[in-house]
């Protein structure tokens, strides 16, 4: 499974919702979702999930880590909360009696979980460096509602499934929308839980039916449109709302953002660069908390010319950084790149943790190996997939031609 996640993050997410319709459709279907078996099948399936996420450490990845600390901003999930009410609207009529009802109530609460882990944490995830927000935001949701088609299968009456895939799609843009501005998954969880739970104690009347759905499509729509204004949880800023920025009299420095990386991805045609790019974004996805550890940094002129970018690659098994820096050709033999590189390791050993920065180079690069040692680094004697490795020390007080605050 780690080596599928790892290769073809896609196709990982589909075949999980591939396992979770071929396990529980014939259930549903021929036993309904009262029965022990559903229950047993669902709950194999989240423990396998879970099982997943904390083996791999992604808790952080799929929004699982902790709630989201400033709900405020998205109207402490007010709509999404009213909205989870909504087959009750109609009236309150249990579907089952006795054991059969609370089983498959807990059923509905582990769908919550099921679904919203598969597509808004495995698919969602998996499409953002492949094809951007924008795109995985329309494709998970839309996928997650046509999905309920294959509830044709297990019986459901054709006009009603298609009002549920209406419906759905709707819930669907709204859960992706407070998983990706929030950052966390925990609150879509509850929510979803919460409307599958209290479909088994509504009513079933036509009118409470519409009024839900219709209400659900309106407000999912102007609740969705209102966070997209909002900044994301996984691009988080300073003090004052502003990125880290490093500059000298002639050039600066700072992290890119989602949009930025997206639109050099977008327009990169160099296949390798274009995975690292992905790769990067993936990082900072992955980490929000260490953005600009993952992240791509811009390299600027003054006058805002782009010039170039660097990137540290993450922190290292080790506890180090790497960084890895490239200036566009037109720019070359200027010293930005010494410039540039200085200034990244400035930014970096102002941090408690960093003790060393690392880098490697190809053997036959001798200009950027030159650059490397300008900078203070010296090689560490390893080498590495690309070349040797160099590393520059905090305890050596300086950088050259910089000096490191505290």
């Amino acid at each position: 499974m780690r080596k599928l996640y790892e290769k073809h993050e896609i196709l990982f997410a589909v075949l999980w919702i591939s396992v979770y319709c071929f396990a529980t459709i014939p259930i549903r279907g021929n036993l309904g979702d009262e029965s022990i078996w559903m229950l047993a099948a669902l709950l194999a399936i989240a423990a396998g999930i879970t099982g997943f996420v904390k083996a791999n450490h992604l808790e952080e990845k799929y929004g699982l880590a902790a709630w989201p600390k400033d709900t405020g901003r998205s109207l402490f999930f007010l709509p999404m909360w009213l909205l989870a009410t909504g087959n009750l609207w109609g009236g309150v009529s249990p579907s089952y009696r006795g054991a059969a009802q609370w089983i498959a109530v807990a059923s509905m609460l582990l769908i919550g979980y099921v679904e919203e882990m598969l597509f808004r944490g495995f698919l969602f995830k998996a499409l953002i460096p492949k094809d951007g927000i924008v795109a995985a935001v329309v494709i998970s949701s839309v996928t997650f509602g046509i999905g309920h088609l294959v509830n044709l299968l297990a019986g459901q009456a054709t006009f009603e499934t298609v009002v549920q895939v209406f419906f759905a799609i709707s819930w669907g843009f709204l859960f992706t929308m407070v998983f990706y501005k929030s950052g966390s998954l925990l609150p879509c969880i509850v929510a979803h839980g919460l409307v599958d739970a209290f479909s088994k104690f509504g009513a079933d009347t036509e009118s409470g039916d519409w009024l839900c759905v219709g209400t659900t499509i309106a407000v999912s729509i102007v609740y969705c449109l209102y966070l997209s204004r909002l900044k994301s949880a996984e691009q988080p800023r300073k003090k004052g709302g502003k990125r880290s920025m490093m500059e000298t009299d002639r050039i600066r420095i700072y992290p890119a953002s989602v949009e930025q990386m997206e639109g050099w991805i977008a327009a990169e045609k160099d296949e390798e660069l274009k995975k690292a790019y992905r790769e990067m974004l993936e990082g900072c996805l992955s980490h929000p908390e260490q953005w600009e550890w993952y992240a791509a940094w811009m390299i600027e002129t003054i006058d805002k010319t782009h010039i170039g970018d660097l990137c540290f690659k993450g922190i290292g098994a080790g506890g180090n950084p790497e960084i890895g820096y490239g200036i566009l050709e037109e720019f070359r033999g200027r010293g930005y790149a010494v410039e540039a590189v200085k200034l990244a390791l400035a930014w970096a050993f102002r941090h408690p943790g960093i003790v060393a920065v690392e880098a490697e180079t190809d053997p036959d690069n001798a200009a950027s190996q030159k650059v490397l040692i300008k900078c203070g680094f010296r090689p560490s004697g390893e080498i590495g997939a690309e070349g040797p490795r160099f590393v520059c020390l905090k305890s050596e007080g300086t950088v050259p031609g910089l000096p490191i605050e505290p």
